[in-house]
């Protein structure tokens, strides 16, 4: 990607109501070039913040997705690149298994941390 090609990503005014859920005009037809699936090894990786930022871009992502798949079942036309939808769901899918196996990491950490508390509460009771 060229630095002009992000400068004009990032001053590009943001698309809002509707517009989201459907492909924009100038892409109607062409070849849309798209990727794969989020690794979880890649999901790993990232920040809470970073994977709350993914989950949005891909919920809105499916649901352009879903509104482009009843548009063309509305139609009787063959839905372009179905497998983006399944890519889309496997990344949300795998992103909540990371998120899951956070969570319970912490909850180990967090009853280790009690059960230290708790040791560090109770006094010995020496004999005097």
């Amino acid at each position: 990607m060229s630095f002009r090609r992000i400068l004009t990503l990032k001053n590009a005014i943001p698309v809002r109501g509707l517009e989201e859920f459907v492909e924009a005009s100038s892409t109607a037809g062409k070849d849309i070039v798209y990727g794969r699936a989020w690794k979880s090894s890649e999901l790993r990786l990232k920040s809470y913040d970073d994977l709350h930022k993914l989950w949005y871009v891909l919920l809105k992502e499916k649901n352009l997705l879903l509104t482009e798949k009843y548009d063309c079942k509305s139609r009787n036309v063959v839905m372009p690149h179905p497998e983006r939808l399944h890519k889309v769901k496997l990344s949300m899918k795998r992103l909540k298994g990371v998120l899951a196996e956070r969570k319970v990491e912490y909850d180990k950490l967090k009853s280790a941390g009690e059960m230290v508390e708790e040791r560090a509460a109770v006094k010995p009771k020496f004999e005097e």
